[in-house]
């Protein structure tokens, strides 16, 4: 019997479906959406109005700018959903009284050009909003009709394969850095939602 799974999170979710044998269906996938964005007022937008190339990027933007996903949680028929915390690396912008998220798809369309916004810094103030909108995410998915809740604590990796397939670590001083900072800032985040959320699943890849 196939089993109905949502997915809040990013491609490193979804697509390790496409490599095992499953009887899950993916219900609802969405991705470049943060909690922040989520949790907030929406924005009126019609998909077709957004410039880009693709219906599927239309619709990531749509989505976040209408926070569709947060009407999802409260009639979808999914007995899983599978949280990933990866495209939180994007951060938000402030505008028009709301939060939207800083994905690419948003820089690409003309959207930025005609919003007046501010980026907000990673900082200990950002992690505060963030956190009071998770406390809103887990209270619906409490009173949502999934018996599972799966958390995939997927972080950015220190090495890369080359060329030739072999193994290599990222020497790059920078690059380096900026993996150790995002580490520990996804780390924080899922620390919150393992603390607070019941019964939680935990999936934690190895290396």
């Amino acid at each position: 019997m196939t089993k109905l799974i949502d997915i809040l999170g990013s491609c490193v979710t979804r697509d390790a479906f496409a490599f095992v044998e499953n009887d899950y269906e993916i219900s609802r996938y969405n991705p470049r959406s943060s909690l922040i964005s989520l949790y907030s007022p929406p924005l009126k937008i019609k998909k077709e109005g957004i410039n880009l190339k693709s219906e599927y990027q239309q619709r990531l933007v749509y989505n976040d700018f209408s926070k569709e996903f947060r009407r999802h949680l409260k009639n979808t028929n999914a007995e899983t959903i599978i949280i990933d915390l990866i495209d939180e690396r994007l951060g938000v912008l402030k505008t028009n009284g709301t939060y939207i998220t800083n994905s690419e798809e948003l820089k690409n369309s003309t959207l930025k050009r005609v919003l007046d916004y501010e980026l907000l810094p990673f900082d200990s103030d950002y992690i505060k909003l963030w956190e009071l909108s998770a406390l809103q995410f887990i209270h619906d998915i409490r009173d949502s009709n999934y018996k599972h809740t799966v958390l995939h604590k997927s972080y950015y990796v220190n090495q890369y394969i080359d060329s030739n397939g072999l193994t290599k670590e990222f020497t790059n001083p920078e690059r380096v850095k900026k993996i150790k900072q995002r580490n520990e800032f996804l780390h924080q985040l899922y620390n919150f939602l393992e603390i607070n959320i019941e019964n939680i699943h935990i999936i934690e890849p190895k290396g």
